[in-house]
């Protein structure tokens, strides 16, 4: 979605009585084709800085297979990465399972889902800012990471209250390099942090990720909804991780290894610079 379109709708909707334009832009852009993510995939570790628990919900409880082998979709968890564009069938795959559509965590996350003006602060009128708007915010995001593998941060947008300058959503995109070893290609992740008021139902989030691979674990000291790769080392398979707390909605989603997705989370769930 373009910026004009974004700001089209917040103009469409201000003279109502909340921002649609940012329920209607972090929708769009959760909403992703490829998604994937494991409730409990076989082969996933689990990372220092958090504590995998059961799925509830839609989340699919891992079947019992053949070691080594992917439950869902029959593709080793071994794959020959000498072999040229290796990662295909993997992504491939993961578009056939069936897509997550519930509550987890406290947030409800789905296709469908998408916080609305029901769960906007009231804003008579947005404009687009700068992250000197978010600065000592809870909407605050840096620009680096203080973590391995980290090639650079850029800002994906900024959208500012004009009724009092307040931030109603940040947005940064990050770069990683490929690791040393040649397991991790190399991707990104986009952070996104939203201000909710939450007035018919629970805060909502639009994101596309298989139901087999979502789960909830307790990252930084709360509970998060994570979407666990097919290949949680390689970083093949949409990651994703999605909480609710003091009335911010924080959505973090790419295609890095489950480890980075976490460290990245528990870095920017703990206000780190």
């Amino acid at each position: 979605m373009t910026k004009k379109r974004v700001l089209g709708v917040a103009g469409t909707l201000a003279a109502v009585l909340a921002l649609g334009v940012v329920g209607f832009a972090v929708g769009r852009q959760l909403g992703g084709d490829d998604g994937s993510a494991p409730a409990a995939a076989a082969g996933t570790p689990a990372a220092p800085a958090a504590t995998a628990t059961p799925a509830p919900g839609t989340a699919t409880a891992t079947p019992t297979g053949s070691a080594g082998v992917d439950p869902y979709t029959g593709l080793p968890l071994d794959p020959d990465t000498s072999q040229p564009l290796w990662y295909v069938p993997y992504q491939d795959a993961d578009r056939e399972l069936p897509r997550f559509d519930g509550v987890l965590a406290g947030v409800r996350i789905g296709p469908d889902a998408d916080h609305g003006v029901d769960q906007l602060p009231r804003c008579s009128k947005a404009r687009w800012g700068t992250l000197k708007d978010a600065a000592g915010t809870r909407l605050d995001l840096p620009l680096s990471l203080p973590l391995q593998g980290f090639k650079g941060g850029h800002l994906g947008w900024v959208i500012v209250c004009e009724d009092d300058g307040r931030p109603l959503e940040v947005t940064v995109d990050y770069a990683f390099d490929p690791d040393p070893a040649g397991v991790f290609r190399g991707g990104g992740l986009t952070v996104t942090k939203s201000s909710l008021e939450p007035r018919n139902g629970p805060p909502a989030a639009s994101l596309r990720v298989p139901a087999p691979r979502v789960r909830e674990m307790e990252v930084a000291g709360g509970p998060a909804a994570v979407a666990v790769p097919i290949l949680p080392d390689h970083g093949v398979g949409e990651a994703a991780l999605v909480t609710y707390r003091d009335g911010i909605l924080t959505v973090i989603r790419g295609e890095v290894p489950l480890e980075t997705l976490l460290a990245v989370g528990d870095h920017i769930l703990r206000g780190g610079r």
